[in-house]
């Protein structure tokens, strides 16, 4: 933390603090004589004749807390300054100067409780985020938030402090406010991180409408579309809501490329849309000229149960090109297939057409 004013113009820097002492008889004039020669010790002497003769003015603490100070007694200058902002509470140079002064004193406490009640009073921005800072120091996370608000209220806060203030919200069990608050950055700053914290805000207060509103202008991404809507589907999932997840996806960009078919086909399986996973699956083509599309095709058509599919793969040398780990979603399927249908010739003879190689790597499938 950065010292707020340096100790030796602490007590002079602000207002009717800084001083330009005249040559004033008795104990004043030989203290002043004292501090400017540094001789501090004899300066404290005749600055405390003088401030227990009666003189309490500014200028007389000001000169015997530098004077204090200069002979070490960093405590005494500290009493001075209490003492005299007794008598003046508002007195808000005498703050500033004792505030100073518990810091160089080290007297953190101190300083900590005084810096956050300054900032608590004011509208002084720069104070404000210096005592945010000293709070976040401490972890003391419910001054930080009273002081974000603060901010706020004062409309000076900005995205990363009210980030920071609905994330504290939401740790303080208020998601309603830390929603408003994610809701109320300007449109063109809330991210995808953003919505994804806005959604399970949402969520947690039990409206899915709102959290499908916030998903949605972020699935309807070209670009990043299908990835930010498998984040979305999945927390739907988790909070049971498969005819929302269903809703979202709609809002998927409809493009043709297989790659983006096969995606879509993923995300409608996982919410348990089988039928609307073999039609896209199917449209992302068995006949593709690349292997590796036909063959992710493939899969996620079995993955729906597409009986059809089933059929074609094991009369087709698709299956020993799949990798074993496909391999054994083929053989799986067709095992289920098989028990459900009784074991039909057709499915008798297309499971002794199965590789050997495929069922051994297979242990578990082998034995069914």
């Amino acid at each position: 933390m950065a010292n707020p004013l340096p100790i030796a113009a602490a007590v002079f820097a602000a207002g009717a603090f800084a001083l330009s002492i005249a040559m004033l008889p008795g104990d004043h004039e030989i203290a002043a004589m004292d501090l400017r020669d540094q001789s501090y010790s004899a300066a404290v002497e005749n600055f405390e004749l003088a401030w227990r003769a009666g003189d309490r003015s500014e200028a007389t603490l000001a000169q015997l807390a530098r004077a204090y100070i200069g002979s070490g007694k960093v405590d005494e200058a500290i009493a001075a300054f209490q003492g005299f902002l007794a008598d003046n509470p508002d007195h808000i140079q005498a703050k500033d100067a004792l505030l100073a002064t518990y810091y160089d004193g080290q007297r953190m406490d101190e300083y900590y409780r005084l810096l956050v009640a300054l900032a608590s009073e004011d509208k002084d921005v720069p104070r404000i985020r210096q005592a945010i800072e000293a709070a976040q120091d401490r972890e003391d996370v419910r001054t930080e938030a009273l002081l974000l608000a603060r901010l706020r209220d004062a409309d000076k806060v900005n995205n990363v402090e009210l980030r920071r203030l609905a994330w504290l919200q939401a740790r303080f069990n208020a998601p309603d406010k830390a929603l408003a608050l994610l809701e109320s950055l300007p449109r063109g700053e809330f991210t995808s991180d953003d919505a994804l914290f806005a959604f399970r805000l949402a969520l947690d207060l039990g409206d899915v409408d709102r959290a499908v509103r916030v998903a949605a202008p972020f699935v309807r991404q070209r670009d990043s579309g299908i990835q930010t809507a498998a984040l979305f589907v999945d927390l739907l999932r988790a909070y049971g809501e498969l005819q929302a997840a269903g809703g979202l996806l709609a809002a998927l960009p409809q493009g043709d490329a297989p790659a983006d078919r096969l995606a879509r086909a993923d995300l409608l399986l996982t919410i348990g849309d089988a039928a609307g996973a073999i039609a896209e699956a199917r449209q992302a083509g068995l006949d593709a000229p690349d292997e590796a599309t036909r063959r992710a095709a493939i899969t996620t058509l079995i993955d729906a149960g597409d009986d059809e599919t089933l059929a074609a793969v094991v009369a087709s040398p698709d299956l020993t090109q799949l990798t074993p780990e496909h391999q054994a979603t083929v053989i799986a399927a067709l095992i289920d297939r098989s028990e459900r249908a009784g074991a039909d010739a057709s499915l008798r003879q297309a499971l002794a057409a199965i590789d050997p190689a495929a069922l051994a790597a297979n242990p578990a499938l082998a034995a069914r």
